[in-house]
């Protein structure tokens, strides 16, 4: 690649500079925590990996997350290559313009902001749905999920409002909460039924590539959702050369190895013959029965209300990612009208205003869709 494509200038004849978000407000971890925030780890260990048991390869499900990893570490390479070349907030949409021409660049971002939107609506729906149940048998509160959909909504908008670090050690906070609790099990697993538990034939490749390959798959890659938002926040990154790479690299190793070894563990809890059997006779409650038995009751309470912070960060997480694709996008085009009037606004907490409130009003109505009501 023979030249630097830099940040694009204001649209011509718009008469205002490009807005400017909170440049040098970010650091790898703070880049990380939100994008791993994003995978929801507690809810693809609650709700993904037993039924990738059972539906998937089985056994095989710890090794198709390692080679998961593998093929996303390797893709990493060359995309956070890009970035010294690209130099633009636009991430995807920039590349893709770079590459392949700004109509469908500018496609490329519509279609990612809509899918980012999407996917926050789907999982603030299931965000009520675990809230509702969880505050009545904890606390005997009893409310619609609707409600506790309202209340996620609005919290959400508030701390995307906010300066964009806050919004980090958020998600920091739920993510450590979350990642500690499933490491605990694993640890307990492994002390009450020993490493001989842990069989290496979840990492033969026969199981690795056997039963329904193609549904574990596609579980093992999209429980690796949004460690690729990494460079949209490249012009926030206190040094995007180093930064961006370090958290991509850093989001698919700590994911990559945390998915591994709780998948394995949780298959060495009943043990290799009887976990596949256990997990499709009752998957939603297959990692509550575990940490019922090794860890307790009280934990058992926790994960419960981990699964409702958990995704809570995921909502959070892709709010976070639609209002930075639309806003950073947007600032970043030359074609005038390419997006809606003022979503390239900021706001004096340097985060994309407008386009974070103009977010959570289809995540609400996306979110009272009747698949939810029959919960």
């Amino acid at each position: 690649m023979s030249r630097t494509v830099r940040r694009t200038d204001p649209a011509p004849g718009s008469g205002s500079p490009p807005p400017h978000l909170a440049r040098g407000a970010l650091h790898a971890r703070h880049i990380g925590f939100m994008v791993v925030a994003a995978a929801a780890p507690m809810a693809v260990v609650v709700a993904i990996m037993p039924i990738a048991f059972f539906l998937g390869n089985g056994v095989g499900t710890p090794g198709m997350f390692l080679v998961a990893a593998l093929v996303l570490a390797l893709f990493s390479v060359g995309y956070v290559r890009m970035i010294p070349y690209v130099r633009n907030a636009g991430a995807f949409y920039a590349y893709i313009v770079h590459g392949l021409g700004r109509p469908t660049g500018l496609v490329a971002a519509y279609v990612a902001a809509v899918c980012y939107n999407a996917l926050a609506a789907a999982t603030c729906g299931g965000l009520a749905f675990f809230a509702a149940d969880t505050a009545n048998r904890l606390f005997g509160i009893d409310l619609r999920w609707q409600v506790w959909a309202a209340i996620a909504i609005a919290i959400v908008a508030f701390l995307g409002y906010r300066r964009i670090t806050l919004t980090a050690r958020v998600l920091g906070v739920a993510l450590a909460c979350e990642v500690v609790i499933l490491l605990v099990l694993d640890v307990a697993i492994l002390i009450d039924n020993g490493p001989s538990a842990f069989s290496l034939q979840s990492f033969a490749p026969g199981n690795v590539f056997g039963g329904v390959v193609g549904v574990a798959i596609i579980y093992a890659f999209s429980s690796y959702l949004g460690f690729e938002g990494t460079a949209i926040y490249a012009e926030e990154a206190a040094d995007p050369k180093r930064t961006v790479p370090r958290a991509t690299y850093a989001a698919v190793a700590v994911v990559g190895a945390f998915y591994v070894l709780t998948s394995w563990a949780l298959l060495a809890g009943p043990g290799m013959d009887r976990a596949v059997d256990l997990a499709a006779k009752d998957p939603g409650g297959y990692v509550f029965a575990q940490t019922e038995q090794f860890l307790g009751s009280f934990a058992n309470d926790v994960v419960n209300v981990l699964i409702v912070t958990s995704a809570f960060a995921a909502v959070l997480a892709f709010h976070n990612a639609a209002a930075a694709t639309s806003s950073r996008s947007r600032a970043t085009a030359s074609c005038p009208g390419s997006w809606p009037g003022r979503t390239r606004a900021t706001s004096r907490r340097t985060s994309p205003e407008c386009c974070r409130w103009r977010s959570s009003p289809p995540s609400c109505s996306a979110s009272r869709s009747p698949a939810w009501t029959r919960c």
